[in-house]
């Protein structure tokens, strides 16, 4: 009896290991999805600390629970728009890099996770330099969904902001 629990407890873990729970959000016509993985918290849009001559991407930095995070705009970084104050407009705090550096990402129509399988992802690495930030691609229903890898969001640019902001939120302790 106890060899047949087990075995039905690691045949569903081994059905819930190829599926991936993502958060969805829309920019313009487009629907992205990153892995919740990565997603500390979703937050809702909150008024922002500006910095002077930063990258149109960098939004600002958010005090979040005492801590000073960059907040970068992906409407900006995708679209090279301003992301819309939309009520479905949220700030994702997502851990970047290996060290884990918390960051925010603002992006709009943030409304939804989809549980999806692994296997279903048509890789787009293969054809070329498709996305800077896109490396997968999955169909649901009748759209397209591009998986945003958060880490290739750290080009150079944004190490150094990101670096930045810690070092601002060190001297704020």
């Amino acid at each position: 009896m106890r060899q047949l629990i087990a075995y039905k407890m690691v045949s569903l873990f081994l059905r819930c290991v190829s599926h991936m729970m993502m958060l969805l959000f829309q920019l313009d016509d487009d629907r992205y999805g990153m892995d919740v993985k990565v997603v500390v918290e979703v937050i809702p849009r909150v008024p922002l600390q500006r910095l002077p001559r930063m990258p149109d991407y960098v939004a600002g930095l958010l005090n979040y629970r005492g801590e000073v995070l960059p907040v970068l705009d992906m409407s900006v970084m995708f679209n090279e728009r301003n992301s819309q104050p939309y009520l479905s407009t949220r700030v994702i705090i997502t851990k970047i890099g290996s060290a884990g550096q918390l960051v925010g990402l603002m992006a709009e129509n943030v409304a939804e996770t989809i549980k999806v399988q692994e296997k279903d992802f048509v890789d787009t690495r293969a054809m070329g330099d498709v996305g800077a930030f896109v490396d997968a691609v999955i169909i649901d229903g009748h759209r397209m969904i591009q998986k945003v890898d958060v880490n290739k969001i750290l080009t150079e640019d944004v190490q150094r902001f990101i670096a930045y902001a810690g070092d601002m939120s060190e001297l704020a302790e």
